[in-house]
């Protein structure tokens, strides 16, 4: 076969589509990458060898896909090394970056630029981060990096949630945080919220569709405490509970991705009482306003699935792509 199986185990589910080349869906490892044009059927490529590493960061950006620093497995020294691809397949290293080296740094494009923001720089006996960054950087070509602060005035955090919405970046809370702040710039943030409805959690998705924010699944407490509650917001200071209970399983959704007016799950951990990755895939349309209008489309390869709700709508077709 050209492309994975689909069934759990079989398919590397802790990879993170990214939107990159001709509207398609992309997903990158160290020596295979993996391409789809429909979000069903995947592709794949064997691609440069850029080293075992985690935490690191992937972007597209001015027509290419960009992978920044990250944690070296084997050594676990963290790095701040640049690579840049123009078709996913062969990668250049461009060399070391000016900010310091780091981990579980958010990277977005924000008015043609890209821009950085904290993230770690020491790590546990566990390989789990323990020390935060709040900084910021800017860059006009993906190479020459330019520091914006040292120190913003929202708290040093791992995978700061910063998405673009409306003209603006808004920092939707981090690893164990809620708070809610917008910038026009990157340097001046406002605080709009210190703690949003939704409440501190981990490892949740955050998503912005039809001009709202979204947050959905995660985890609070304790890994196994999974969450799969949906919320959004249309401007970061009111929020609405969409769903209290999502159809798909309580899980942490890493692998989300806003691709054809949908937000696609692709299994994410599944922390409740079997902690495990799951192999399903989820779909979520929405009219932006009312929950009673979302839907959601379950596709799994392992097993037909039906649900029916007053929120979500699952469709049991397979997909057909093995």
């Amino acid at each position: 076969m050209d492309r994975p199986v689909w069934s759990p185990g079989k398919f590397p589910l802790t990879l993170t589509p990214r939107l990159a080349f001709g509207d398609e869906l992309w997903m990158t490892a160290q020596t295979l990458a993996y391409s789809s044009t429909d979000g069903f059927a995947w592709t794949a490529h064997d691609k440069t060898d850029w080293g075992e590493r985690i935490y690191h960061s992937i972007v597209f950006f001015k027509g290419r896909l960009w992978m920044y620093g990250g944690l070296d497995y084997k050594s676990r020294n963290f790095l701040n090394d640049m690579w840049s691809s123009p078709d996913g397949l062969t990668w250049t290293n461009l060399g070391t970056a000016a900010w310091p080296a780091r981990g579980e740094q958010t990277i977005v494009v924000y008015r043609d630029r890209l821009w950085l923001f904290g993230g770690g720089n020491h790590v546990g006996p566990d390989r789990s981060i323990d020390g935060f960054l709040n900084d910021a950087w800017v860059s006009d070509d993906g190479i020459a990096w330019t520091r914006v602060t040292d120190a913003a005035p929202w708290s040093p955090r791992a995978d700061p949630g910063v998405m673009v919405l409306k003209g603006a970046m808004y920092l939707v809370g981090g690893q164990g945080k809620a708070d809610v702040w917008r910038s026009p710039n990157g340097l001046d943030w406002a605080p709009l919220l210190a703690e949003a409805a939704w409440k501190p959690r981990h490892a949740y998705a955050l998503a912005v569709l039809d001009e709202r924010l979204w947050v959905l699944g995660g985890w609070r407490g304790a890994s196994t405490n999974a969450l799969n509650d949906v919320w959004s917001s249309p401007d970061g200071v009111d929020w609405s509970l969409q769903n209290d209970h999502a159809p798909w399983a309580p899980r942490a959704p890493v692998a989300t991705v806003v691709f054809q007016d949908k937000i696609w799950i692709y299994s994410g951990k599944h922390t409740g009482f079997d902690d495990n990755w799951g192999g399903d895939l989820w779909q979520m349309t929405s009219d932006g306003h009312t929950r009673t209008n979302l839907t959601v489309t379950a596709r799994a390869a392992a097993a037909s699935n039906s649900w029916r709700g007053p929120a979500f709508r699952l469709d049991d077709a397979e997909p057909g792509h093995q």
